[in-house]
């Protein structure tokens, strides 16, 4: 279920950095986007690759604990490695850095936390309550926070519905 639910939070979460730039530094939402994209691809090829492992031992069982530590402490940097790679702009791999206070920075920290709480609202595991709560605690203003919400309810409401 990993890439699947990986897929869904990384829609969400490019949708809200995309929202969040265009209120902020509008020429930035493909660049909010794109960070996003990158930031999920880092834990999808580390868990591809566990998984790869583990299928050449037949013999050798699954640790999901393990491929959670792996993804924890190598899908960043082999997130970062790719925009290296790929010869992204500077601006990318800062914010994949989280050197950047920028808007891009910015913009894949909003991002990946409200697409987080979109998901995790919806599988029932958080509440609406919980997750103001949640965003209030991470010094999101209401006011910014608000607008992005409503439009990424929306399209999470709406799937295949494009603006």
């Amino acid at each position: 279920r990993f890439p699947r639910m990986l897929w869904d939070r990384t829609e969400r979460a490019a949708r809200a950095a995309e929202l969040y730039a265009a209120k902020v530094h509008p020429q930035d939402r493909f660049e909010a986007q794109l960070v996003v994209l990158l930031s999920a691809l880092g834990p999808l090829v580390v868990y591809s690759a566990a998984l790869d492992g583990y299928s050449r031992a037949p013999r050798r069982t699954v640790v999901p604990g393990l491929c959670i530590e792996l993804i924890g402490s190598l899908g960043l940097k082999m997130s970062q490695r790719i925009a290296r790679d790929w010869q992204s702009s500077p601006r990318l791999v800062a914010a994949l850095e989280k050197s950047s206070g920028e808007t891009l920075g910015n913009a894949l920290h909003v991002g990946e936390l409200l697409g987080a709480l979109a998901l995790l609202e919806s599988q029932r595991v958080i509440t609406g309550d919980e997750r103001l709560a949640t965003v209030n605690g991470a010094g999101l203003h209401a006011d910014l926070v608000d607008g992005i919400w409503a439009r990424l309810a929306g399209a999470v409401s709406a799937p295949g519905r494009s603006e």
